[in-house]
């Protein structure tokens, strides 16, 4: 008789490993000052047993973190308890209520054993879901989950933005969210309060930093005080930290600030800034005094996701100035250096500010069939201008026009179709003009833009879909790519990896002509340390080479993937192949039963409906 053995730890082993990465929903608060430690609560799914975390750059190090597992529902005799106990502690009482002597039925958890020694996050998880009424229509499973992460920052840790992301229990990284390290002072708005105690109004210094979230009907406020004209400015930062929210409309906190006197009365209000919904607020004190500066959001609503961060400065608002393109082989004239009225000369990317409702002219010189191309960067630069084109002949007849131009829904501009693109063929010999005008007609120094006038260079972007990789070595692993191709590019596109190392692409190593998405597939030898590598494949063809962009896909309200970017793509081996760890670890099963062929369907080893002889 034959023996027939199945290796059930592999399909356990097999099912653990495939399950989905933890996804983070929200972080709060969303940075920290240099030389401070941070304790932050993190909302997200599939967050169970995770244990560690990572933070891309240097000079922060994960000290803590805490899986907390979901609360029970208590009921109304271990509830009133609970209340009780916390009453004697917010009273400043010693620890000293005893528990009935019936307890049947009790549901367990760590915070209701621990109701003394809970740190402020703890306080702020518990009391929120014992004293929030909750809404089983507009529960969110993807914010359900928590997690505490105690983050130090040394005083010399490079100033700016960071990737943060979770690992669980088999090893893989979560979705990035963004951190950032201030050199200013941070304030947060109050951990929930426990009743009778209500929320205070904290004080802040400017320059400062200001971290809070909004829940439904919230409006958290911060006190601040001024001298008479002196000017501050309030950059709110809430789309920006989390721009795509699936399930709720219009898909991101839209955000109001507004500062009110001492008499209750609104002297200064935002909204947005230009097509930004991040609001950026400008106020001027009219009298010495103190001022509130009141946040919430346009309707109302609120979810614990409607996290936000408020860089507070002295001075008016000042933008950073923008970054031109970079189109290889062409060069950029900066903004102003060029009068409108002299003629162009061309390859050349122009900077300039719209200076009228009509727009502005460019005098081009072209030969009958003469091909270019005129395209225009603003909107997805982050700068205000809906752009149109127009080209004229010398007797002034319209010849050719494009306002919006259709795009891959990649970064966190919606509108990224605002910018003109037009191919333009010279019917004549003759002297034409380029108008570049806004939509709504809007011009003056905010309106800046950059008109690129050119031929067609061939060109793309490639991104990577999602912005991490667990490996499984000595397999065949997928990633899947998303080309965007530019000026009309149609070509095959190759692939390669630059680093790490050991890693390499199995089989075809190429986006078709023509194509758009792909898969290829990854392998790597086995890693005992389970190393975290940042991962870069370059895209290139005989003219032209890129990297990468990792990134992961993101829907808005219910409707349109995107693609948000990342900055890091971090890779690392996690395990063997199902089929290298049989023979040599797992423990065999004797099935008394004698079937010549069994289906099996693990993951990582073995594709899906693959039979399998077991002998």
């Amino acid at each position: 008789m034959k023996k027939y053995y199945l290796y059930i730890a592999a399909a356990i082993f097999s099912s653990i490993t495939a399950l989905p990465a933890a996804h983070i929903g929200f972080m709060m608060p969303s940075g920290g000052q240099q030389g401070s430690s941070v304790d932050i609560i993190i909302g997200g799914q599939a967050f169970g047993g995770v244990r560690e975390a990572w933070i891309s750059g240097s000079g922060v190090t994960v000290e803590q973190v805490k899986f907390i597992p979901n609360l029970p529902n208590p009921d109304g005799k271990q509830r009133r308890w609970i209340n009780q106990v916390l009453r004697s502690y917010h009273q400043n009482k010693p620890n000293n209520i005893p528990l009935p002597e019936n307890t049947e039925g009790w549901r367990k958890h760590r915070f209701y054993n621990q109701l003394y020694d809970l740190s402020p996050c703890e306080r702020d998880i518990l009391y929120r879901f014992l004293l929030v009424p909750r809404n089983s229509l507009q529960a969110s499973p993807a914010i359900a989950g928590r997690a505490i992460v105690t983050l130090k920052i040394a005083s010399d840790a490079p100033l700016g933005e960071r990737e943060f992301r979770l690992i669980d229990r088999s090893g893989k990284l979560s979705n990035p969210l963004r951190f950032f390290v201030g050199k200013h002072p941070e304030f947060r708005e109050d951990f929930f309060p426990y009743p009778p105690a209500v929320k205070s109004t904290p004080v802040i210094t400017i320059p400062g930093v200001i971290n809070g979230q909004i829940t439904p009907g919230e409006v958290d406020k911060f006190k601040f005080s001024l001298q008479k004209n002196q000017t501050v400015n309030f950059q709110l930062l809430g789309r920006y930290l989390n721009p795509f929210i699936g399930d709720g409309v219009p898909g991101h906190f839209q955000a109001i600030m507004e500062v009110v006197d001492s008499q209750g009365r609104t002297v200064a209000y935002a909204d947005d800034y230009f097509f930004d919904p991040d609001p950026v607020l400008n106020f001027t004190a009219p009298a010495a005094g103190e001022y509130t500066l009141q946040i919430r959001d346009a309707l109302y609503r609120g979810r614990e996701d409607f996290v936000y961060r408020i860089n507070a400065n002295t001075g008016k608002f000042v933008p950073a100035p923008p970054i031109p393109p970079v189109i290889p082989g062409v060069k950029t004239i900066e903004l102003g250096k060029l009068q409108l009225t002299d003629p162009v000369n061309f390859p050349v990317v122009l900077g300039h500010t719209l200076c009228s409702a009509d727009g502005n002219n460019y005098q081009l010189k072209l030969k009958k069939n003469q091909q270019i191309l005129l395209e225009v960067f603003a909107r997805r630069l982050n700068l205000p201008p809906d752009s149109v084109i127009k080209v004229y002949d010398s007797d002034g007849n319209l010849l050719a026009h494009n306002d919006d131009t259709e795009r891959l829904k990649a970064g966190l501009i919606l509108h990224n179709t605002a910018d003109s693109l037009l191919y333009f063929t010279a019917p004549e010999d003759d002297m034409y003009t380029v108008n570049v005008s806004d939509t709504s007609r809007a011009f003056g120094d905010a309106c800046k833009y950059f008109l690129r006038i050119d031929i067609k260079r061939p060109r793309f972007a490639v991104y990577s879909v999602p912005s991490t990789l667990s490996l499984t070595a000595g397999a065949a692993n997928l990633v899947s790519l998303i080309a965007e191709r530019f000026d009309q590019f149609t070509g095959e596109i190759k692939l390669r990896i630059k680093s790490p190392a050991n890693c390499t692409i199995v089989g075809a190593d190429s986006i078709p002509a023509n194509c758009d998405r792909t898969v290829i597939t990854i392998s790597a030898p086995h890693d005992p340390k389970r190393q975290i590598h940042n991962l870069e494949i370059e895209a290139y063809t005989k003219d032209f080479k890129t990297t990468v962009i990792p990134g992961d896909e993101a829907t808005q309200a219910f409707a349109y993937t995107h693609i948000k970017p990342a900055a890091t793509f971090p890779v690392r081996v996690l395990r063997r192949s199902i089929t290298a760890v049989w023979k040599k670890k797992l423990s065999k099963l004797v099935l008394k039963q004698q079937p010549q062929i069994i289906t099996a369907r693990l993951t990582g080893g073995i594709p899906p409906g693959r039979e399998i002889c077991l002998e």
